[in-house]
């Protein structure tokens, strides 16, 4: 449920930024290509330099140049000179627009015909709201690292699925197929809204075009690499082995009794497999007295090889069994709002070596019972 809040929570934060950044790109191309031209004259100009000292914030400068310019009958003073912005991060820039426009020289300024007392000097695009609109793509791309990075340390347990053949299906750590949907979809997301963003703006803007705009573009092209080979890898990943199944034939898997797991692995390819095997692990979370540092260990650890030098055709299903049992003083899984340490964490893991590549794991949290809820379930060497 908290998973779902936040993901609607991040999804509402990047329409509103989108739309926002989408409505200051609109008013400014507005007020470039709407407001009419007509003469002033620079009568004075000086940088103030605005910034909060308490804060350590670095300073911004804003140029300041006061014009007159009469429309109509009506004689109006103003001083500034961008359409969007009226700061700038460098004193360097803010002189730069005050050396263009000595005292006493007649210029060009740009009023607003609904309000005529509003006007600007300088016709120049601001890449500032198209950042905005650029937004919401980082924010979608940390969420989504976020939660991998989550989902792969808190490891959620789910109750196992009944299946129609009795077995009880475990569900995994990490939905692969899933997350190469998602990273695509990023990948998508990312580029429409730089398409759209960056498009507009190199659409509209008069050359030569901002540097800022100009790094900002490249840094931005260059950064959606990630999610596009995120989505690569993930889809690399399944291209020859489709995600494991686990099974298992208790829905009650407790210290001191045994329990059979059945592994069903499906093929997209003809492979060379050396070995299929799977572990049951038992993760240990210690915490150091003092400094508090945390370490994993694993505190009990199982190995079966299920298959070995096989080869193997597209489209077979690998299958095989192995029972395991659990020693009587082995630990139980940690309740999840019980803030004890140690902490315990158990899992089913299947490993497949292919011929050429590293190993491929797959992690299946479960849950193991100190109690016996199950009393037909057999124990250990029976």
């Amino acid at each position: 449920m908290l998973r779902k809040l936040c993901t609607l929570g991040l999804a509402t934060l990047c329409v509103l930024l989108f739309l926002l950044g989408l409505g200051l790109a609109l008013t400014q191309q507005h007020k470039i290509q709407g407001y009419r031209a007509v003469k002033a004259i620079v009568l004075s100009h000086e940088i103030r330099e605005e910034s909060d000292a308490e804060d350590g914030a670095l300073p911004l400068y804003r140029p300041l140049i006061r014009y007159r310019y009469r429309v109509g009958r009506d004689e109006h003073v103003c001083d500034a000179v961008l359409p969007m912005s009226r700061t700038v991060s460098s004193r360097w820039r803010a002189q730069s627009y005050l050396d263009r426009y000595p005292i006493n020289m007649e210029c060009d300024a740009y009023y607003n015909p609904a309000n005529p007392a509003e006007a600007f000097l300088i016709r120049e695009y601001s890449f500032l709201p198209y950042v905005i609109m650029l937004a919401p793509a980082l924010a979608m791309l940390l969420g989504l690292a976020i939660s991998d990075v989550l989902t792969a340390i808190r490891r959620e347990v789910t109750p196992p699925r009944a299946r129609s053949d009795g077995w009880l299906e475990v569900a995994s750590a990490s939905d692969r197929a899933a997350r190469t949907r998602r990273w695509a979809l990023l990948t998508f997301i990312w580029y429409a809204l730089g398409a759209a963003a960056c498009g507009h703006y190199f659409g509209v803007a008069a050359r030569p075009y901002g540097t800022f705009a100009l790094v900002a573009t490249c840094l931005y092209g260059g950064l959606g690499l990630v999610p596009l080979l995120v989505a690569i890898k993930l889809r690399l990943i399944g291209r020859r082995l489709d995600d494991a199944q686990v099974m298992i034939d208790t829905a009650h898997i407790v210290a001191g009794r045994q329990f059979t797991v059945r592994i069903a692995q499906p093929l997209r390819a003809n492979v060379n497999l050396e070995k299929l095997e799977v572990g049951l692990i038992c993760r240990a979370t210690l915490r150091t007295p003092g400094s508090g540092a945390m370490a994993r260990q694993n505190a009990h650890e199982w190995w079966a090889t299920l298959l070995e030098e096989h080869f193997s055709r597209m489209d077979e299903m690998l299958a095989g069994d192995h029972t395991f049992c659990i020693p009587e003083d082995a630990p139980a899984t940690t309740p999840p709002d019980r803030l004890v340490y140690p902490r315990y964490a158990w899992k089913l893991v299947v490993r497949r070596k292919l011929q050429m590549g590293p190993p491929r794991t797959t992690d299946f949290p479960i849950l193991v019972a100190a109690t016996v809820p199950n009393a037909a379930t057999p124990r250990c060497g029976r």
